[in-house]
């Protein structure tokens, strides 16, 4: 992986637009999140904030992606009750190319919420879903706050 405390964001300078792939790990159907309503969220609130966003090209593995992955495990603690245990990571991968050879090609990460402290949450079932978005929204925020730090939108130049 690219050290993104050596280079910053600037791993994201140039990145025009983005495909979103989202999974939730292991999945579960009895889980109360929706991994196509979440997939939603993360795109529109990137198409809100400007950034154009792209359909994950399934034909080529090397196709450069914004990766949401969310690490769901349910717990049985004391008497019985159920609590969910909730890791969420927003990476950017795209296809690097090796220097001295430039027809080896392979899809890496080169932004991450990871090193930070990875944060295990441990979430009761009746707010699931609705702390599952909060984390969510604040995850994507860093990657979009990296995102414009390395492509700054040029001002609107006012006539006079």
């Amino acid at each position: 992986m690219i050290d993104r405390r050596q280079v910053g964001g600037s791993t994201l300078s140039g990145v025009k637009a983005v495909a979103v792939s989202l999974d939730v790990f292991p999945w579960d159907e009895s889980y109360p999140v929706s991994q196509d309503r979440l997939q939603e969220r993360v795109e529109h609130t990137l198409r809100d904030l400007g950034i154009q966003v792209d359909a994950v090209d399934e034909d080529d593995p090397n196709a450069g992606q914004l990766s949401v992955v969310i690490f769901i495990e349910r717990l049985i603690v004391g008497t019985g009750i159920e609590v969910y245990a909730v890791v969420v990571q927003v990476r950017h991968e795209e296809t690097v190319c090796l220097c001295r050879n430039e027809s080896v090609r392979r899809l890496a990460e080169t932004w991450s919420t990871l090193p930070e402290p990875t944060v295990l949450r441990i979430l009761p079932s009746d707010v699931l879903e609705e702390r599952v978005d909060r984390i969510l929204d604040e995850e994507v925020a860093k990657f979009v706050k990296a995102y414009r730090a390395a492509n700054p939108q040029p001002h609107a130049q006012c006539s006079v």
